[in-house]
């Protein structure tokens, strides 16, 4: 069981909704992570400072201590957000308790997502996502890793403008500022990580608190 904080839930609307893709259609759940994809964005929300879960209000259910990736249905997903208190007494109820429940004493086989307002306590089980979850990471960028030595001007001491010319789509890039805006740090900026033309553009976030957001975007063919 961890807690989950509202921002990391809330790019459940970058996930697919093709529902012959239901493993694209979930969050998926991954140590202190989330992601969503549709096939051409991706977003990845990880939480460096969680709060400790024995601050968390509710209690009585018998969580395991596996830690293994799992597929959130949409659906649970958006009751949760839903579930969140809007002006909360405590910071630490914005957040959603989630994790695995072992039912038959042979392993974990539901998904437990938790909210509450310290006085009620609401608790959404189910079967997660079945299926494989695509390798997200082959297509992820090393963005850390994008930036490249200058030209050394003794070999040109006038080097020409170079510039890249990536075509992407407008509504696939709203939609992830609109998630992305929700990041802003000290200077209110977002970050583009740009290789090369045919490459995955990466966009970068962070708000300052301890939540980082990565979200790629699959650029057009020129």
């Amino acid at each position: 069981m961890k807690l989950f904080n509202k921002k990391q839930l809330e790019h459940i609307k970058l996930a697919s909704k093709d529902e012959t893709r239901q493993v694209l259609c979930g969050l998926r759940i991954e140590g202190d992570s989330t992601v969503s994809t549709d096939g051409h964005r991706l977003m990845k929300v990880t939480w460096n400072k969680p709060r400790d879960i024995e601050d968390w209000p509710a209690n009585g259910i018998k969580w395991t201590k596996k830690d293994k990736p799992f597929i959130l249905p949409r659906s649970t997903v958006e009751k949760a957000l839903r579930n969140i208190p809007k002006r909360p007494a405590y910071p630490i109820l914005e957040n959603v308790a989630i994790g695995l429940k072992d039912t038959n004493g042979k392993g974990p086989d539901k998904f437990v997502v938790q909210t509450s307002d310290l006085e009620n306590t609401d608790n959404v089980e189910g079967k997660t996502v079945e299926g494989k979850y695509p390798d997200y990471k082959q297509i992820m960028p090393d963005y850390e890793n994008l930036i490249q030595e200058p030209l050394s001007l003794e070999v040109n001491p006038n080097p020409a403008p170079q510039y890249i010319k990536v075509r992407l789509n407008a509504r696939y890039l709203k939609e992830i500022c609109t998630q992305l805006e929700k990041y802003k740090d000290r200077s209110h900026m977002i970050t583009l990580h740009v290789k090369e033309a045919d490459s995955p553009v990466c966009i970068t976030a962070d708000d300052g608190e301890g939540t980082e957001a990565v979200a790629v975007v699959m650029p057009m063919k020129l």
